[in-house]
């Protein structure tokens, strides 16, 4: 149902699909948050092809019980932002173990500018080292056309996702093991600025 209506109010789509869905190995998937529409594209897409998936999502929501029912129906993880918070690290890592991809947003909270690269909060390179897992770049472009600032409206727009290779530790050029997790940061999120830019070029005029 998720799919099928958001399909149809705000037409999104997603380049390089099939990297998303034909290997199904569970990985880490991390993207750019400019909106709350993100996780739903991805979950929606991922769970339309029977692939299992959960997401992060700051404690603080938790504050709204519709909220906080809401994300643990699709089984999101709540995080707390600031510290290193191991009962979802574990937790996370044990989604992985069973199978799960594990969506994560780097960027910590809705950034509504294409031009800027935040503070990145890099505990998904932790997360997939743990986990013994890759790590899958993605972006999304367009969503922060969704809504005006100071605007209620809810607006169709076209939306696009961009999926990109998987990142394997065995891939990185750093051999130490704590080195190897700054590296799949950079790394990592440098791919999904590279795709997010793709998509800002192919479809100028946007945001």
């Amino acid at each position: 149902v998720l799919m099928v209506v958001t399909k149809l109010w705000f037409r999104w789509s997603i380049v390089n699909a099939s990297l998303l869905k034909d290997d199904r190995r569970p990985r880490v998937i991390i993207m750019n948050h400019p909106s709350m529409f993100d996780p739903v594209m991805m979950v929606a897409y991922l769970m339309w092809h029977h692939i299992p998936v959960r997401t992060i999502y700051k404690s603080e929501f938790d504050k709204n019980p519709l909220v906080k029912w809401l994300f643990s129906r699709v089984g999101a993880i709540p995080v707390e932002r600031g510290k290193a918070d191991m009962k979802a690290i574990r937790r996370s890592v044990a989604a992985i173990g069973r199978g799960e991809c594990l969506l994560i947003f780097p960027e910590g909270t809705r950034i509504r500018d294409n031009h800027i690269r935040p503070e990145i909060h890099g505990g998904f390179a932790l997360i997939a080292q743990l986990a013994g897992c890759d790590v899958q770049p993605a972006a999304i472009f367009g969503a922060l056309d969704i809504k005006r600032a100071n605007s209620p409206v809810i607006r169709p727009v076209k939306i696009w996702g961009l999926a990109g290779e998987r990142i394997s530790f065995a891939d990185l050029e750093t051999t130490k093991r704590k080195d190897q997790a700054r590296e799949m940061e950079e790394l990592g999120m440098d791919r999904v600025y590279e795709l997010r830019d793709q998509l800002m070029c192919e479809h100028p005029g946007r945001n």
